[in-house]
């Protein structure tokens, strides 16, 4: 009980400090490094109990079932077969590329496998430990792709958005016609 108490005190406290530090995905991430700290720095293994993992896949599943309302409801039929083609593309390429890394030993192939999956961290991740991967490993694989992700797409689309505003510039201009007066 002792151990859990620690656990979770890190655990809060590294989550709110990479929160309040606005690093993507930050309260996981800062809580997964304050207990790997605690945990590092501890003369024995702390121990926590399985029935917390499982408590924190039942959150993580609550607040992603929070956010769906009638209105993402209908949305969704304009967005289903873009959607399911980038669906498509995206699991197909994370399975080959976890696949490569794998084979390339760096990592187990489900720890690969949930590493290269398109989603959240959060839920990768959660789903990673109720599979037995590593969920450490594949947290950090996410944290890389939503941070190159978060830092490189406005580098490619600010030109794009700024082509976008010179053309509606144009477009707004009044017309001289060749009228005389």
């Amino acid at each position: 009980m002792n151990d859990t108490i620690v656990v979770l005190a890190a655990g809060a406290l590294g989550g709110l400090l990479g929160s309040a530090l606005r690093i993507p995905g930050g309260s996981m991430l800062g809580a997964m490094a304050a207990v790997g700290a605690v945990q590092l720095t501890a003369t024995s293994p702390l121990q926590i109990g399985a029935e917390w993992a499982i408590l924190g896949q039942l959150l993580v599943g609550a607040v992603i079932g929070s956010t769906l309302d009638r209105r993402m409801i209908k949305s969704f039929r304009t967005v289903l077969l873009p959607g399911l083609f980038a669906i498509v593309i995206m699991v197909v390429s994370g399975v080959l590329i976890g696949v490569g890394i794998a084979l390339l030993g760096f990592a187990e192939p489900l720890t690969a496998l949930f590493g290269m999956a398109p989603g959240g961290f959060s839920e990768m991740t959660a789903a990673a430990v109720a599979l037995g991967a590593s969920a450490p490993l594949v947290a950090s694989m996410h944290l890389v792709r939503t941070t190159a992700v978060l830092v490189l797409l406005p580098l490619i689309l600010r030109p794009m958005s700024r082509r976008a505003v010179e053309r509606e510039a144009d477009t707004d201009e009044p017309r001289t016609g060749g009228t005389a007066q």
